[in-house]
């Protein structure tokens, strides 16, 4: 997410506003041309912490991205659908009325995101893998995923890697691109339109020690 501009190459730094400085590597092209401005962070519930961060873009105009993780054992990452019913499939609601359905099944909900992408001629399916409290909705095609097992671990990977946790996964949503993978950049599709052109995106992902990310 840092702006690295085209005249630089290998290592480069920037001050940020608060004094701190950030070092990465030089990416050719395909930049989004945000520079962090600020960030402020709070704790929704132990071991749950929301985050909005503000980018400034090459045009001065703010930006702005939100983050919630979640540490293992705080809370549950789950798949929603129209009524919070798995039997939905090809269906279609809001974020908002998916999320009340939650809430009057019984569940505390203190946030949800899009996930997936689906097919928009008609049908509405998912693109990408889906099972929701255990049960398999939709399989993988090529795309990667994200999900939670059976025992509460934030897991990811590619399509062909979902056979070593078939059975062992609780809720799963699919995604587009593993765009960094242990500890480096992974697939960032730099030169297409997918990569250079704002668009709202939804990211998810696991840290080191196991922390369920959604932004």
């Amino acid at each position: 997410l840092e702006y690295m501009p085209d005249s630089v190459s290998g290592e480069y730094k920037i001050e940020l506003s608060n004094s701190r400085q950030f070092t990465g590597l030089h990416v050719a092209s395909g930049t989004n041309g945000l520079v962090p401005i600020s960030s402020i962070s709070s704790e929704v519930a132990p071991g749950i912490v929301y985050t909005e961060i503000v980018y400034e873009d090459k045009n001065n105009a703010n930006v702005r991205a939100y983050a919630l993780s979640i540490k293992k054992g705080a809370g549950s990452i789950q798949t929603t659908m129209p009524s919070d019913s798995a039997d939905k499939k090809g269906t279609v609601a809001k974020m908002s009325n998916q999320l009340s359905a939650a809430i009057s099944n019984g569940k505390n909900v203190l946030a949800g995101v899009n996930a997936d992408f689906f097919d928009m001629g008609g049908t509405n399916v998912m693109r990408g893998l889906c099972i929701k409290d255990g049960v398999f909705i939709s399989g993988t095609g090529e795309r990667p995923w994200f999900g939670i097992t059976n025992d509460g671990n934030a897991v990811m990977g590619t399509a062909g890697e979902y056979t070593n946790y078939k059975d062992k996964l609780f809720t799963a949503v699919g995604g587009s691109h593993i765009i960094l993978k242990n500890g480096g950049t992974d697939n960032l599709s730099i030169g297409t339109e997918f990569s250079d052109t704002r668009h709202p995106r939804t990211a998810a992902g696991v840290t080191s020690d196991g922390t369920g990310v959604l932004i």
